[in-house]
C-alpha cells in the first residue's frame, strides 16, 4: 500500500481566521504593555513631584543659614547688646518651627553667599524695584508704617534754617552723603544732586558735623544712634529736615535669591511666624524693649 506524504489540506478561510486571531492577540499584548509603561512613567513623575514637595516644603533636613552683619541699632555684633531685628527674626522662625543658624560676615560677603547658595538668605534688607529683578523677599520684619528714611542736615547752613524743604530739587546745590549700594540710591539718582559715596555711615556723619557735607541720607534710628555714640557734642548742630521721603519702604526683610527652591516655603513659614508673634504680643514686647534701650 502506497504511503501518502502530503500535508492535510487547510482551507484558505481558516488560515485567514488564524492570522486574524494571532494579530488580535499580538495587538492586545502590545497595547497592554504600552499602557503599563505609560502608567509607570506617570507614577514615577508624580512620585518625583511628591518627593520634591515633601522634601522642600514639608521636611527641613538641615538648618537654614541666614547671614547678617552689624547694623546698629538694629543689629549689634556685641552679644550683650539687644539686636532687635535679629530677635524678631529668631522669634518668628521659632514660632514657625523652622530650624536655623544666623552667622555674621561683612555685607559684601553676605550678598555673595546668598548669590552662590552658600547662605539661604540675608537681612535686614529693603525691597526695591531694582533688587526684585534678582531677589525674593520675606514679609516685613518691622510691623510699622512709619518711614525711617530721612535727611540729616547741618543746622549751621543759613539757607536750611527752619529745616523744611518741599522737594528734592531744592537740594541741588548741597553736598549730600550717601552709602554705596544702599536702597535709596535709585531715588537720589533721579535728581541732579551732588553726592559723596562712602562705605561707612559713621564717616559720613563725621563729615556732616565737620561741615564738609551738608546733608546725609540715613535711616532715622541709625543716624540718631551714630550721633549719640560717636558725636554727642556735635549732635545739637545736626537736625532732620522736615521732608517726606518720596517712596515708602517696608522695613526690613529677609532677602533670598530667586533661584532658591525653598524661598517660597520660607516666606510662607516666616509670615506664619510673624503672625503668631504679633498675635501673642511677643513682637510688641520686643519693639518696646528696642524703644526703651534706644
Amino acid at each position: 500500500m502506497k504511503k501518502n506524504n502530503k500535508a492535510p489540506y487547510i482551507p484558505m478561510y481558516f488560515r485567514y481566521v488564524m492570522l486574524a486571531l494571532f494579530l488580535a492577540f499580538f495587538l492586545t499584548i502590545y497595547f497592554k504593555n504600552l499602557q503599563m509603561l505609560q502608567t509607570t512613567s506617570e507614577e514615577i513623575t508624580l512620585m518625583s513631584e511628591y518627593e520634591t514637595v515633601f522634601n522642600i516644603e514639608n521636611l527641613q533636613t538641615e538648618p537654614i543659614i541666614l547671614v547678617t552683619n552689624n547694623y546698629e541699632p538694629y543689629i549689634y555684633n556685641d552679644p550683650d547688646r539687644f539686636s532687635f531685628v535679629e530677635k524678631v527674626v529668631e522669634a518668628a522662625l521659632l514660632a514657625a518651627e523652622v530650624d536655623y543658624v544666623i552667622e555674621r560676615y561683612p555685607w559684601e560677603r553676605c550678598l555673595e553667599m546668598v548669590q552662590t547658595g552658600r547662605a539661604f538668605g540675608t537681612f535686614p534688607y529693603i525691597e526695591t524695584k531694582e533688587r526684585k529683578s534678582r531677589y525674593i523677599f520675606s514679609s516685613s520684619i518691622m510691623d510699622t508704617m512709619d518711614d525711617f528714611t530721612v535727611l540729616f542736615y547741618n543746622r549751621q547752613i543759613p539757607e536750611l534754617e527752619g529745616g523744611h524743604i518741599d522737594n528734592m530739587q531744592q537740594l541741588s546745590t548741597y553736598r549730600i552723603g550717601v552709602m554705596s549700594n544702599f536702597y535709596y540710591l535709585p531715588i537720589i539718582s533721579n535728581y541732579n544732586l551732588k553726592t559723596e559715596t562712602a562705605y561707612d555711615q559713621v564717616y559720613l556723619f563725621h563729615e556732616l558735623a565737620a561741615g564738609r557735607l551738608d546733608i546725609v541720607v540715613s535711616d532715622y534710628y541709625v543716624g540718631e544712634y551714630i550721633l549719640e555714640e560717636n558725636l554727642p557734642e556735635q549732635a545739637k548742630d545736626i537736625g532732620v529736615l522736615d521732608y517726606e521721603w518720596p517712596v515708602h519702604y517696608d522695613y526690613y526683610k529677609v532677602m533670598m535669591d530667586k533661584e532658591n527652591p525653598k524661598a517660597k516655603w520660607f516666606i510662607q513659614a516666616f509670615d506664619e511666624g510673624m503672625q503668631i508673634i504679633q498675635n501673642n504680643g511677643q513682637y510688641d514686647d520686643l519693639y518696646k524693649k528696642f524703644q526703651d534701650e534706644f
